[in-house]
Formats: C-alpha cells, sequence, structure tokens
C-alpha cells in the first residue's frame, strides 16, 4: 500500500433509511482482510449538528489518528469544512441517498415493525394502519 493510501479517511455520513446498515456491514466485513479500521461514530448526542470548537477537534482528530488508517469513520453528523480548521487532509465523503417515498414507506414499516439489525426494539405507538391506508393528512408519519 502506498504511503497516501495508508493514511487515507473516508467519512459516510450516515442518512436515516437509505440502506446505511447494510452499507456499513459490507464495510465491517471488509475491513480486516483489506487491513483499514471502521469506526463508528457518535459525537453529536442525537443532534446532527456540532458547535465549531468541536468541529474543529474532530477534524483534527480524524485526520492525525494515524494508528487508525487507513479508515472509514460513519455516523450522523452534518458537513464539516475541514479546510476552516487548517487541516492538510480533508477526508473523502460518501453519503447515499434514496427516492424521497421509498425512504418514508422504509420509515413507516421500520417504527411499526422494527428491523433485525434492532430486533428488540418496536415502535407500536405508530398504530396498525398500513401506508397505503394512511391520509397524507391525517397520519403524521405521512406528513415528514
Amino acid at each position: 500500500m502506498e504511503d497516501d493510501d495508508e493514511h487515507i479517511v473516508i467519512f459516510y455520513n450516515r442518512v436515516p433509511k437509505t440502506g446505511s446498515t447494510s452499507f456499513m456491514g459490507v464495510i465491517y466485513d471488509l475491513c480486516h482482510p483489506n487491513k483499514f479500521h471502521a469506526l463508528h461514530l457518535n459525537v453529536s448526542r442525537n443532534s446532527h449538528t456540532i458547535s465549531t470548537p468541536d468541529q474543529m477537534r474532530f477534524a483534527h482528530n480524524i485526520t492525525r489518528w494515524r494508528q487508525k488508517m487507513p479508515a472509514v469513520y460513519h455516523g450522523h453528523l452534518a458537513y464539516v469544512e475541514f479546510e476552516k480548521f487548517g487541516v492538510d487532509r480533508r477526508p473523502l465523503y460518501i453519503n447515499i441517498i434514496r427516492k424521497p417515498l421509498d425512504r418514508l414507506v422504509s420509515y413507516y414499516y421500520m417504527s411499526r415493525y422494527g428491523d433485525t439489525f434492532r430486533p428488540y426494539l418496536r415502535r407500536t405507538r405508530q398504530g396498525d394502519k398500513e401506508v397505503s391506508k394512511c391520509e397524507v393528512s391525517t397520519h403524521h408519519l405521512l406528513s415528514l
């Protein structure tokens, strides 16, 4: 592996209901045999933005942690402008998007029936309507 390849940092900004759990399953399966690190970030306490001082620490930490390079970081985090903090090497950003209606339907069924990643978590307070039977004006999930 060339020196530049050894120090690459990829940041996968997870967008809910776009296949991120499946995508990260592939990343975790590939990281050991391909000699890179996969690291989950939970830097924002369920908020997608972080303060400017925290952005600066984040930018410096993930671009200087040589022991964990090459690396794929993943998490729910708004874009951080690395150049603003004088970082020499910016990470490569990756996002996956999905058609809005498909994403909404996926969210509805995951909220209603759970998922295979956390099968113990059930969100039954959403009611028992099928998406095809919901009225846009009366069902809160469809008004997102």
